[in-house]
């Protein structure tokens, strides 16, 4: 499925990440949607309503998220990930030729690779620790929707 807009769905995920916001068609300030409501609301709560985007941003007219692609997950980091997902720590399957733990994650071209990256998403605390690293999980910044920042 390709993703051609930002749903409030998608948005209530990234609610905590960094984003540019444009005020008129020009950058405004970076901030997250939990700044901006607290600076709207006065307070720590969270009463904005998801089902209207033009609310979620207000006073913004867009935002661009900023995100890091998968593809840009450090060797600790998919350790961590690994961990998380697994209940395990990460050990190579052959010492001679032991393959780092990234390589089981992001490698598109090996079956592992595939079969590492299902298994993760198959797993909620993996989810909640790639959203909570900014990890771009549903391809915003192919779709122009996000901006690829380095870790």
């Amino acid at each position: 499925m390709k993703i051609d807009k930002i749903t409030p769905q998608i948005a209530g995920m990234l609610i905590g990440q960094k984003a540019e916001l444009f005020w008129d068609g020009q950058l405004d300030r970076i901030g997250t949607l939990i700044e901006i409501q607290k600076e709207k609301e006065g307070s720590n709560g969270l009463g904005f309503d998801t089902e209207d985007m033009g609310l979620l941003f207000y006073p913004y007219s867009d935002a661009l998220f900023l995100l890091r692609s998968i593809k840009s997950i450090t060797e600790q980091e998919a350790r961590q990930l690994y961990e998380i997902a697994t209940g395990l720590k990460w050990k190579p399957l052959n010492n001679e030729h032991s393959p780092e733990c990234l390589a089981f994650w992001v490698c598109s071209d090996q079956q592992i690779g595939a079969t590492g990256l299902k298994l993760a998403l198959g797993s909620q605390a993996a989810w909640l620790w790639l959203l909570s690293k900014g990890f771009d999980l549903f391809g915003l910044i192919d779709a122009g929707l996000a901006k690829e920042i380095k870790p």
